[in-house]
């Protein structure tokens, strides 16, 4: 990126445009976040699992929060309760119970 100005002065009789700029610099633009990365870290228990993210890594507009989904639904039990609320951004685990035994489940956040 750089600025140009754009001016005339007169050679002789004659007008003559040119140019002068500024130096230039690199800016990234304003973007989403990055998702983050998640896992399994703990599966202790048949019906429930905790998982922890990366936090996301952010281009000027800060992460709000997170949401747990189950097989893309956010019906899903979040340490006992329904998961209504958005976990806060410095949050990067939490345990998803009430799961059924021996069934596979897609988790994104």
């Amino acid at each position: 990126m750089y600025v140009a100005a754009n001016w005339t002065f007169l050679a002789g009789t004659f007008p003559r445009d040119t140019q002068s700029r500024s130096q230039e610099f690199d800016y990234i633009t304003v973007g989403a976040p990055q998702p983050p990365a998640l896992k399994a870290v703990c599966t202790e228990l048949m019906n429930q699992v905790t998982v922890e993210w990366s936090h996301s890594k952010e281009y000027s507009i800060p992460v709000a929060g997170y949401r747990v989904l189950l097989n893309g639904k956010a019906d899903v039990k979040v340490k006992g309760q329904e998961n209504a609320d958005i976990l806060p951004a410095t949050c990067c685990q939490t345990t998803i119970d009430r799961l059924l035994p021996g069934k596979t489940v897609k988790v994104r956040h």
